[in-house]
């Protein structure tokens, strides 16, 4: 335990996705990332009163869900393979 009372790992973040992936890797020597990978599905919502808006005029839509995309993490998976490897 005393071996890893120092380590530490910085991991990046905010905004990574398919496009800069490669290039955040390369730049910054990150071997970790986070990324919510995610898209946009429609809500089941069954009555959809569309004269109200909850919320500010440019909250996210309200009759749709953010989902995290299986397709998109494989992707950022296999760009980081490449990168890291």
């Amino acid at each position: 335990m005393a071996n890893y009372l120092f380590c530490f790992v910085i991991s990046s973040g905010g905004g990574i996705n398919e496009r800069n992936l490669q290039r955040i890797l390369e730049q910054t020597g990150c071997r970790e990332f986070h990324s919510s990978a995610s898209t946009t599905v429609q809500s089941d919502m069954k009555f959809r009163n569309t004269s109200i808006n909850m919320g500010a005029a440019l909250s996210p839509p309200e009759f749709v869900n953010k989902i995290t995309s299986t397709d998109r993490v494989r992707e950022l998976i296999d760009i980081s393979k490449k990168q890291i490897n």
